[in-house]
Parts: structure tokens; sequence; C-alpha cells
């Protein structure tokens, strides 16, 4: 097998904030008409959870939902 050439390894994308920031710094480069089609798609999944959530609420009741009383840390 080729060895792949020595890149530098950017250690700063391996902590919470260089992810973040990678993530707004991609997400500023694409353009408007794209960024508007990912916002809706991310509204029609948050929606599609959403109505899972209540019907995983329906069938199992109260109980499987998290709430600030019952949720980790809280």
């Amino acid at each position: 097998m080729t060895a792949l050439p020595e890149q530098e390894q950017n250690w700063e994308l391996g902590t919470w904030k260089g992810s973040r920031r990678r993530q707004h710094q991609d997400f500023y480069a694409l353009p408007f008409a794209k960024k508007l089609e990912l916002i809706e798609e991310l509204a029609e999944i948050a929606a599609q959870l959403g109505r899972a959530r209540k019907r995983a609420a329906d069938h199992f009741g109260s109980a499987g939902t998290a709430s600030p009383s019952n949720s980790v840390g809280g």
C-alpha cells in the first residue's frame, strides 16, 4: 500500500470549540440558496423528531419524556 503524503494535523479541530468554529466556517462558505435548503431540511427533521417524541409520550405516558425533574443532571 502506498503511503499518503504527510499532512500537518490540525489538532484544534479535535476540540468542541475548534469543531464548532469549523462548522460555522463551512456554513458561511455556502451559497445563500444552499443555506436556505439546509435550514428547511433541519426544520423538517426537527418537526419529525417532535412528532416522534409526541407519539412516544402518548404510547409510554409521561414517564417516557424527559422533564427537568427526571433528566440527567436536573
